[in-house]
């Protein structure tokens, strides 16, 4: 089969799904461009398997031909980019079916008038495609619920991102360090969004923390604040704070790590250090605007899902049973099980599950892999 994806530039997030599907099947990777400056100094890697054909500023001909030689088109992003765009066109006027992976529009779990105006613009667009669109992959459980209401619901199918590179090592050492004292860290932008002066703020307003470490790698419009505020608690020795480093010295630290912490208080389309985290043997500190919490919902011993809007007294309370409970040696059978079920060739196989289901119109959807392991674990 020969996939096309039709993306605004390279998503270092989608490369290793991509490699996976190209084993097996004819991918090419059509972009207006590889990438934009601020995700390249965020450390990541944009490197793109041989096996995948690279296609660059196509002409509106190229994109034309292109769109006719696919089993499936797919477009990751929603009119977003000139080549997202175009080939819409091309693809309406051939009157040819295709496919979109995409996240949840921004803020849209904040409720406001530009929130409407976005919903109304959406359900329009699917409401004109409806008949091409066979299907919609939605990134994390905001971008499943919102297509849900934009969309025909037995055409929306959760979906997420996928890292590769996972050393089963991780899993089975955890060189943790001392067992008394918990290392946190922190991965990303420092920016509202991603909520760790919010967190912090709650977190050295504890009385009695135990034993802890903190480091921080990432660079923002809310780093001097929290340079601040860490410079006027008690525990300021305890926090190591870094710029964005490449993704592979992230990975290591992770191994050393314990409890990672991603406290959106605004809508994460996924958040792959999640999925980074989890394949490290870290506990998971998320909110329910995490895209990537699907993956630890219900599941105490992977993470701990707050409200974003938590008030201090259950913040405190959480924290504190962190203190008292966790437990360093996770063990290495769980960590492997959970790194295989959200691998990229676990997420090619839900993929392709998928779209057979689409193509002979089934009832029943497939199940995404991370729920079938936790659905597996109930019934054993």
């Amino acid at each position: 089969m020969r996939f096309i994806f039709w993306q605004k530039f390279v998503s270092s997030h989608q490369t290793a799904f991509l490699a996976a599907l190209s084993a097996h099947h004819d991918v090419v990777l059509v972009v207006d461009y590889i990438t934009d400056e601020h995700r390249h100094k965020m450390g990541w890697d944009f490197s793109i398997s041989d096996q995948i054909e690279l296609v660059i500023e196509p002409s509106d001909s190229k994109i034309s031909e292109l769109s006719k030689i696919a089993d499936y088109n797919i477009i990751s992003g929603f009119r977003d980019g000139s080549c997202v765009r175009r080939v819409i066109l091309a693809l309406e006027k051939n009157k040819l079916f295709f496919y979109m992976l995409l996240e949840p529009p921004m803020y849209i779990d904040k409720f406001s008038f530009q929130t409407i105006i976005r919903y109304l613009i959406y359900k329009s667009f699917f409401q004109r495609h409806k008949s091409m669109l066979r299907a919609v992959f939605a990134i994390g459980k905001s971008g499943e619920r919102f297509y849900c209401n934009v969309f025909e619901k037995n055409k929306v199918f959760e979906f997420g991102y996928f890292i590769d590179g996972i050393n089963k090592e991780y899993g089975l050492q955890n060189l943790k360090g001392n067992k008394y004292s918990i290392n946190f860290a922190f991965v990303g932008s420092l920016v509202p969004k991603k909520g760790l002066l919010r967190f912090l703020k709650f977190f050295l307003k504890i009385k009695g923390l135990g034993n802890f470490k903190f480091r921080i790698f990432g660079e923002g419009s809310e780093k001097n604040s929290i340079k601040r505020l860490i410079s006027q608690s008690k525990y300021h020795e305890r926090f190591e704070i870094y710029g964005f480093l490449h993704n592979n010295e992230i990975l290591s630290y992770l191994q050393q790590n314990d409890v990672l912490v991603l406290f959106n208080q605004n809508t994460e389309g996924w958040g792959v250090v999640i999925n980074e985290g989890i394949i490290s043997g870290n506990y998971i500190i998320c909110t329910e605007l995490t895209g990537a919490s699907v993956l630890i919902e219900d599941k105490s011993e992977l993470g701990l899902i707050m409200n974003h809007n938590i008030n201090f007294a259950d913040f405190e309370k959480n924290i504190i049973n962190l203190f008292r409970s966790y437990k360093i040696d996770v063990q290495s059978n769980k960590t492997l099980t959970i790194s295989e079920m959200i691998s990229p060739g676990s997420a090619v196989a839900y993929f392709i599950e998928i779209i057979n289901s689409v193509q002979q119109g089934d009832l029943e959807k497939p199940v995404a892999p991370w729920r079938k392991m936790w659905l597996l674990r109930e019934l054993s």
